[in-house]
C-alpha cells in the first residue's frame, strides 16, 4: 500500500509539471541594439602590452525586428590584449509599460578580416513586470561602427511562466 502511494504520488507531480509546463509561453524575438559608451575605466595590468581590465556602462536602443524600440543600458567588464578577450556583463531592457528583462551575457571579442568582432550568448535573465519569471538564451554579435556606435545583431528565445 505505501509503494502504491509513493507511486501515485510521483505520478501526479509529474502530471502537474507538465501541466504547468503547457502554459508556458516560449517566444523568440530578433532585433539590433545601438548604443554608446557612456562611462569607461580601464586599468593597464602591466603583464605584457595592451593588456587591460575595464568596466563599461553602454546606453542606447534595442530596435525589435518588429519595430518595437526600447530603452537599452548595457553594464560589463573586460579583460583583453589589444582589445582581443573575453566580456562578461549584463543587457538592461525597460519597455514602456514598466516591465524589464536583464539579460546576462558572456562573449568574446576577436579579430577577423573585416575587423574586431564582438560576438556571445545570453545565458540567464531575470525580468519585471510582464516578464517576470522568464527564462531566456541567446546569441548576440557585432562591434563599433564608426568612432563611438556600437552595433550588434541579437536573438533571444524566452520563455515566460
Amino acid at each position: 500500500m505505501k509503494r502504491s502511494g509513493s507511486m501515485l504520488f510521483i505520478f501526479l507531480a509529474a502530471t502537474a509539471f507538465q501541466i504547468s509546463d503547457v502554459n508556458a509561453e516560449t517566444k523568440t524575438i530578433k532585433g539590433t541594439n545601438f548604443h554608446h559608451t557612456v562611462v569607461w575605466k580601464g586599468i593597464e595590468v602591466g603583464d605584457v602590452e595592451g593588456h587591460l581590465v575595464g568596466a563599461y556602462e553602454n546606453k542606447g536602443v534595442s530596435v525589435y525586428e518588429d519595430g518595437q524600440e526600447v530603452e537599452l543600458l548595457i553594464r560589463g567588464t573586460l579583460d583583453q590584449v589589444k582589445g582581443i578577450g573575453p566580456v562578461d556583463g549584463y543587457d538592461i531592457r525597460m519597455y514602456s509599460d514598466g516591465s524589464t528583462i536583464t539579460l546576462e551575457y558572456h562573449g568574446e571579442a576577436k579579430m577577423t578580416p573585416e575587423g574586431r568582432v564582438v560576438s556571445g550568448t545570453y545565458t540567464s535573465c531575470r525580468g519585471a513586470g510582464r516578464f517576470e519569471g522568464a527564462k531566456c538564451q541567446g546569441t548576440w554579435t557585432g562591434g563599433r561602427k564608426g568612432k563611438s556606435l556600437n552595433v550588434f545583431d541579437w536573438e533571444v528565445k524566452y520563455t515566460l511562466p
